[in-house]
């Protein structure tokens, strides 16, 4: 096609008129599409891991709440024997089938448990010592249990004097089985899970059970996991990660993710899945919306091209008429159908008509008294 033509430069410009627009639109609209969809999927995925985290804070604080209110209403606590604190004590053990075992300490870490035994000193231990320097109830990380093996937590209330001194500590042994079986129960698309990890990057729960008791890092390779975890995870209280993580067949899978923190013991509730299925409604509207602006824009251009051609061929075929007038041959018409048009193509097309008969007439009159002026001669 002449670029110089008419015809080009008609549908040129249709397709300018008609594509442009359409796809500035198109492209507008999947923009905001997937913009939207992209937050209301982040934020998803931020409110479950908060409602999680929410959930594991409202039932690791029942269980501080049994201790703290059993010494609210026995503030002679720490002026007792180790023995009648363990006595009291028992009701929690007795009534809470989640406290495996109840424990009372001496200042000096010394304690005994609910069936009277003596337990190795405790005084080294992370959490006897955060509570005997904040001297406020402290939750210590998941650990075994020494009597069943179990996962427990270590829930302890401070005893004081009426100085605030301290005095030595009542303490919960809680099995988390619930708390793991929840955390085990959230499905994210068709493969995502959530995680439970303390705030030093050791995992609390996992469903590859594998990796639980240590620490991210020595299962990790990707540098750009260890950065979300590093600098976002483990720095911030809630927010949303992207990373790089090897799937089961050792293939490379971009990671999206949400985390949150429990407030009363800093764990973080990380949910995280693979992106191809978290964005697959979105991929699958990106594919559509490209599918139907190609074929939209295939329609415009046929259109296009035959309107340029409806508007162009009749111009063209007058135009070589003209030629051919102008060449002295006026014996042909142009093709009636075409004058009988109703728009101006159709008018052009008569104009030429008429002019090519009258010419034709003409010459032919001329002609005709040539013969009569040499027949007189």
């Amino acid at each position: 096609m002449n670029i110089n033509s008419l015809k080009f430069r008609l549908v040129l410009i249709l397709l300018l008129v008609a594509l442009v627009p359409l796809l500035a639109l198109a492209s507008f609209q999947l923009t905001q599409y997937i913009s939207e969809i992209t937050e209301n999927t982040r934020n998803q995925e931020i409110e479950i891991a908060g409602t999680n985290a929410k959930i594991i804070d409202s039932w690791v604080n029942s269980k501080q709440m049994q201790l703290v209110r059993l010494y609210e209403s026995y503030p002679d606590f720490s002026d007792m024997e180790l023995k009648e604190i363990m006595d009291t004590l028992k009701i929690i053990s007795q009534s809470d089938q989640e406290v495996e075992t109840s424990l009372a300490a001496d200042q000096s870490g010394n304690c005994i448990v609910d069936n009277y035994s003596k337990r190795p000193n405790m005084a080294e231990k992370e959490h006897f010592i955060r509570a005997k320097e904040t001297k406020k109830p402290v939750i210590s990380d998941i650990m075994d249990s020494e009597r069943t093996g179990s996962r427990i937590i270590a829930v302890a209330v401070p005893l004081l004097d009426k100085a605030g001194n301290f005095k030595g500590l009542i303490q919960s042994d809680v099995v988390v089985k619930a708390m793991e079986n929840n955390i085990g129960t959230v499905k994210i698309a068709d493969s995502g899970f959530a995680f439970l990890m303390s705030d030093t990057g050791n995992i609390i729960f996992h469903r590859e059970w594998q990796r639980i008791g240590k620490n991210y890092k020595q299962f990790e390779t990707d540098e750009s996991k260890i950065k979300a975890f590093d600098e976002e995870v483990l720095v911030n209280d809630s927010g949303y990660i992207n990373y790089m993580e090897e799937d089961l067949d050792g293939k490379k899978v971009e990671m999206v993710g949400a985390y949150a923190t429990v407030p009363s013991t800093g764990w973080k509730v990380i949910v995280t899945a693979p992106s191809n299925e978290v964005y697959r409604q979105v991929n699958m509207a990106t594919l559509v919306s490209v599918v139907l602006i190609v074929l939209t824009a295939a329609a415009v251009a046929a259109i296009s091209i035959l309107l340029a051609n409806r508007i162009s061929k009749p111009v063209k075929i007058a135009a070589d008429h003209l030629n051919t007038l102008a060449k002295a041959d006026f014996t042909k018409d142009l093709p009636e159908i075409l004058a009988k048009r109703k728009d101006e193509i159709g008018g052009l097309i008569k104009s030429v008509n008429i002019m090519s008969r009258s010419i034709r007439n003409l010459i032919n009159e001329v002609i005709k008294e040539s013969a009569n002026v040499e027949n007189n001669i």
